[in-house]
């Protein structure tokens, strides 16, 4: 992971902080908080960082237990009163908040926990499906082909 980490970040300085090569413990394994602040925060920052659209503005991260509102958009259109999506990030458009890509993360680095990291698969499903929603609710006139090339992400950190 370190290898693969640098190869792609290598402005981000040395990852011996983070992960720690060689000794017993790091902090990216003693909670999913650290894993997510220390590791997967910079990578997010470091790939949006200067993206623009030409509509909707900068491209915006907001770290932390984030409620998707693109779930809660399409729940109310639906008359669904459902418990909230809370994500571990969202990266969104800064003009009409329209929701691109959400993290997930399955705790702490290393942390094998397999029904945990399953739901956490459903939830990214439910995720993405709302977010492609909201998009074609927001442009109701829209042709197919246009949403066609519409692109939402998941990403799910674990292990």
């Amino acid at each position: 992971m370190l290898t693969l980490f640098m190869h792609f970040f290598p402005h981000l300085g040395s990852a011996n902080h983070v992960f720690k090569p060689g000794k017993k413990v790091s902090q990216v394994k003693s909670s999913e908080v650290c894993y997510n602040y220390l590791a997967l925060r910079p990578c997010l920052y470091a790939a949006i960082n200067g993206m623009t659209t030409s509509t909707f503005g900068d491209v915006e991260f907001s770290p932390g237990e984030i409620d998707l509102l693109a779930v809660a958009k399409v729940r109310a259109l639906r008359n669904q009163t459902e418990l909230q999506h809370k994500a571990d990030g969202v990266v969104y458009t800064e003009n009409l908040h329209m929701e691109l890509l959400f993290l997930e993360t399955t705790g702490h680095h290393g942390l094998s926990d397999r029904p945990r990291a399953c739901w956490d698969h459903v939830k990214g499903m439910n995720g993405v499906l709302a977010m492609l929603a909201r998009i074609a609710y927001a442009f109701p006139h829209g042709s197919v082909e246009d949403f066609k090339n519409v692109k939402v992400a998941f990403i799910h950190a674990r292990g």
